[in-house]
């Protein structure tokens, strides 16, 4: 197998997944919606939380924008290939609590978003089942301290930077992790992050090409098509190749 081969067929594998989490991160915004084909939310099934040692509160905080959603894979549509997956909600635009938490993270103060982020992390570091956690934006920083306080896998798209001291402000433990961190080129809070002192993003970084201004090209819907994109030129590679 060629240098290119294998490199295509590693990507693909991984932007599989990838774009899963892209779309669950994208469905907890409104999770009223149509659940994405494959997954079923089990935010309010009982017996499903306890497996994970989870609760309504990590769903949610009275009175805040904060949300998270937990969703259950189809094993008839991916097999053993997916994994449960918490999903944190990302910044609205026009929420003032979403950028307050924002910018308070950034700088070492207390953030109620952040502090339930970390709970729900230090919970899942005690379970032995399989689950995954992501979100976008704001959701992939809360992602991002889940991960840390866990050791499970994070998914982040455009993901607002973490302060290294965070996990354990809120009384974590940091815990080694695999948090993959996408993020559409020329993206407006990746740009930001680079060029002034807000903290990066946490973990391996996997550009995206995107288009239009850095504003639009910080919406999940560029991530998941950025994904697409990578996924199309890794299947002509390994059909023109293999």
């Amino acid at each position: 197998m060629s240098g290119r081969v294998r490199a295509a067929a590693e990507r693909l594998a991984r932007n599989n997944v990838a774009v899963e989490k892209a779309r669950l991160s994208d469905h907890v915004y409104e999770p009223s919606g149509p659940v994405p084909e494959g997954w079923a939310n089990r935010s309010g099934d009982r017996e499903f939380l306890d497996r994970y040692g989870l609760d309504a509160m990590d769903f949610a905080i009275k009175g805040s924008n904060f949300r998270a959603q937990l969703y259950e894979p189809d094993a008839a549509v991916f097999g053993a290939d997916m994994n449960p997956t918490l999903a944190f909600k990302g910044t609205e635009m026009t929420s003032l609590a979403d950028w307050s938490n924002n910018v308070n993270q950034s700088v070492n103060i207390a953030s109620e978003y952040y502090k339930r982020a970390v709970r729900s992390g230090t919970k899942l570091r005690e379970i032995t089942e399989r689950i995954d956690i992501t979100g976008h934006s704001l959701g992939g920083g809360l992602c991002s301290a889940a991960s840390l306080a866990s050791g499970k896998d994070c998914w982040s798209f455009n993901a607002a930077g973490l302060h290294p001291k965070t996990v354990e402000h809120y009384g974590g433990q940091v815990t080694p992790s695999n948090i993959n961190a996408y993020h559409v080129n020329g993206d407006i809070l990746t740009v930001a992050q680079t060029w002034t002192p807000l903290p990066g993003a946490a973990g391996t970084p996997y550009p995206l090409h995107g288009s239009g201004s850095p504003l639009s090209r910080h919406f999940i819907t560029q991530a998941i098509d950025g994904i697409e994109q990578q996924k199309a030129e890794d299947i002509t590679v390994l059909e023109t190749l293999s």
